[in-house]
């Protein structure tokens, strides 16, 4: 894996989307295509896309308030990742901004209200410190973009702290893989879901980011398929829940 086959993919996968009708503008997906395709470092690679919007018609399953006419979905992404091998686990990413903005429209009356919400996959900085559990990779609902709309369009609304889930890296693909498993309607997307190349191309990310997130987490129990665990991947650190004997 080098970042020409990288760029590739990320280029092929905004033709998928546009294709698709799922993104009307890719711009930032090919731009970072394009960077990449110019880098000559076979060690790292790093692409940043902000501004992805998704747009879907209707109320989303289990939305509060329930009548939600549209809701609109923004991805921004930004990234340093480590091309890896099989003899030293390493952790795929040494730097990771990724942020969905959800925003919901609702047509009442004669006025449109609006509801925010958003999450953030965070990747622990080791120098900061905890209060409370914090995995290497975790999601969590809310955030500075969800603290960036203001108190006052909460209402009187209590919203305290969401538990660190636990969960895999993720780069552009993955992140819209996420986004459109979890949000769009199945009927929607299956095409896109189906298609040899789409299926390739998010492989290929978890080939590159899921593959030693795993291994380091399997290694709890077994060793394969790496023999070398980088100094702070080591599964204890991926997942504090998880306990030795």
């Amino acid at each position: 894996m080098n970042c020409q086959i990288l760029a590739i993919d990320i280029f092929d996968f905004a033709e998928l989307l546009i294709s698709n009708n799922i993104i009307q503008d890719a711009k930032s997906l090919y731009d970072a295509s394009a960077k990449l395709q110019c880098s000559e470092n076979n060690s790292e690679w790093n692409y940043e896309c902000g501004g992805l919007k998704f747009s879907v018609e209707g109320s989303v399953a289990g939305s509060i308030p329930q009548q939600i006419d549209l809701v609109e979905i923004i991805f921004s992404f930004s990234a340093i990742g480590i091309f890896s091998n099989d003899d030293v686990c390493r952790n795929p990413l040494s730097k990771l901004n990724f942020d969905i903005e959800l925003e919901g429209f609702r047509e009442m009356e004669d006025k449109i209200d609006n509801y925010f919400a958003s999450w953030h996959l965070d990747k622990h900085i080791k120098s900061s410190q905890c209060s409370y559990i914090h995995p290497e990779y975790h999601l969590t609902f809310g955030g500075n973009k969800l603290e960036g709309k203001g108190v006052d369009n909460f209402g009187s609304t209590l919203i305290l702290p969401a538990p660190r889930i636990t969960y895999p890296p993720m780069d552009v693909v993955l992140g819209i893989d996420f986004i459109l498993r979890n949000y769009f309607p199945l009927e929607e997307i299956s095409k896109l879901l189906d298609d040899s190349k789409y299926k390739e191309i998010v492989f290929n990310s978890q080939q590159r980011l899921w593959k030693p997130y795993y291994s380091s987490l399997s290694s709890a129990w077994n060793n394969f398929p790496y023999t070398t665990f980088e100094q702070g991947f080591e599964h204890f650190n991926l997942n504090p829940h998880i306990h030795q004997a």
